[in-house]
């Protein structure tokens, strides 16, 4: 049982996990400059859904790394 508990995120820590890595990719230059960031994607390579995501991206876009479109990805 204590397996179970270990394996589940802590609430509220999937969007401080996603803008940190992202954060970090886009400051090394893992993802170049004009990389398309579609939420869906993300979702489904972080395993989350796309609410942590959404939150992440605009984070990193009030730190200008990111420029949301508006109706298309960021």
């Amino acid at each position: 049982m204590s397996e179970e508990i270990e394996s589940k995120r802590v609430r509220g820590t999937g969007s401080k996990s996603v803008y940190d890595t992202l954060r970090n990719e886009i400051l090394a230059l893992t993802l170049p400059p004009g990389q398309l960031l579609d939420e869906t994607t993300l979702a489904e390579r972080f395993d989350m859904s796309r609410s942590p995501i959404r939150e992440a991206l605009i984070r990193l876009a009030g730190e200008e790394l990111v420029v949301t479109l508006s109706n298309r990805s960021t």
